[in-house]
């Protein structure tokens, strides 16, 4: 026998029963869950907002009411705008133009290494070394009693006159690029020559001084107006001026090279010269 319960969503539910020896139990079947009437009341009243239904005849609502979304969708088609027609198509954006390769040096530049960090303070400081360095290798200043320095105003003062501040010659014989060598191979005879001069005994009994071997012949005291003085007697220069004076006409105008240590001329190799050479006449 079958026997009815509460509706649920709308459907009836039958459950059976076995009325055998005055039995009224159900009969064994699954288990069924009891709902509470609240949750059963607001499903109701859900489903009757949504417009499909509620209670026994819920079931029967929804097949109702299934044809107005249709419709609501063929209202919304009548409605839509229509698509427009021929629209162009879209125009497709210009590749950019490909870069031009680098020039080699630009190349090279770019592989070329790096200068590492720490050799930054070393590279600024260089310009100071090269500053200090260049310094260290100038010649020192020369000194006032160098020989060469005396020999050069002794030859300004007393000698330029005759023979050119640089040498070029005048009243007096060249003396530069090399002739003053020629004359005199031996710097101890042109000290000789310069101490007596002409007028106090230098030239020889023929009026000849200098080397006989000299090419162009030996020099004669008639060549030249002028008259060679006598610098210890007529200038008054001492034996160390008379040296320098030598050398300086040697080395600087005639550009003799410096003779070795020991082998330059001294005041002392001139006045024994001079001993074993006395003046003439």
């Amino acid at each position: 026998m079958w026997t009815r319960t509460r509706p649920f969503n709308g459907v009836v539910h039958h459950r059976p029963f076995c009325l055998a020896e005055g039995d009224r139990r159900p009969l064994e079947s699954a288990p069924v869950t009891e709902i509470p009437e609240h949750l059963l009341k607001r499903s109701q009243e859900r489903r009757a907002a949504l417009g499909l239904g509620g209670g026994d005849g819920g079931a029967e609502a929804p097949a109702a009411g299934a044809t107005e979304p249709s419709t609501a969708v063929a209202k919304s088609a009548e409605t839509a705008p229509a698509a427009p027609v021929g629209r162009a198509a879209r125009a497709e954006p210009t590749p950019a133009p490909a870069a031009k390769p680098d020039p080699p040096y630009v190349v090279a530049a770019k592989r070329r290494r790096r200068v590492p960090y720490f050799a930054m303070p070393v590279l600024a400081l260089l310009p100071v070394w090269g500053m200090f360095y260049w310094f260290s290798v100038q010649p020192p200043p020369p000194d006032q009693n160098d020989p060469l320095v005396v020999g050069a105003q002794v030859y300004a003062a007393n000698c330029s006159t005759c023979h050119g501040s640089n040498g070029e010659g005048g009243s007096g014989p060249k003396l530069a690029d090399g002739e003053v060598l020629k004359t005199f191979k031996d710097p101890l005879a042109q000290a000789r020559w310069v101490t007596y001069g002409k007028t106090h005994g230098g030239p020889d009994a023929n009026g000849n001084y200098g080397d006989k071997d000299r090419p162009g012949g030996q020099r004669s005291v008639d060549e030249f107006g002028g008259a060679m003085p006598s610098a210890e007697k007529d200038l008054g220069l001492t034996p160390d001026q008379i040296v320098a004076v030598v050398r300086h006409e040697r080395e600087t105008l005639s550009k003799e090279k410096t003779p070795p240590a020991g082998q330059e001329v001294t005041t002392d190799k001139v006045a024994a010269y001079i001993k074993d050479n006395p003046a003439t006449g």
